[in-house]
């Protein structure tokens, strides 16, 4: 039950950083990743692997989540 307990900590994190990038100033919203890669510098190509590591790894731990409450 503790790995349970920790992937749903790390889901509530996720949640609290999704609910603040919700709520950024519309001046500050809609930026694609090659605006976001002339603004910062940084190429778009390691943005575009940012975002899809992340968006796999909240995959992942939606996927160990529900395994794991299917066997408790």
């Amino acid at each position: 039950m503790g790995k349970a307990r920790k992937i749903s900590e790390k889901l509530a994190t996720d949640a609290k950083l999704r609910n603040m990038l919700l709520n950024i100033p519309e001046d500050h919203r809609g930026f694609s990743q090659n605006e976001l890669s002339e603004k910062s510098g940084i190429p778009r190509t390691t943005i575009r692997r940012i975002e899809s590591q992340a968006i796999g790894k909240l995959t992942d731990y939606i996927q160990q989540f529900i395994s794991e409450e299917g066997s408790d």
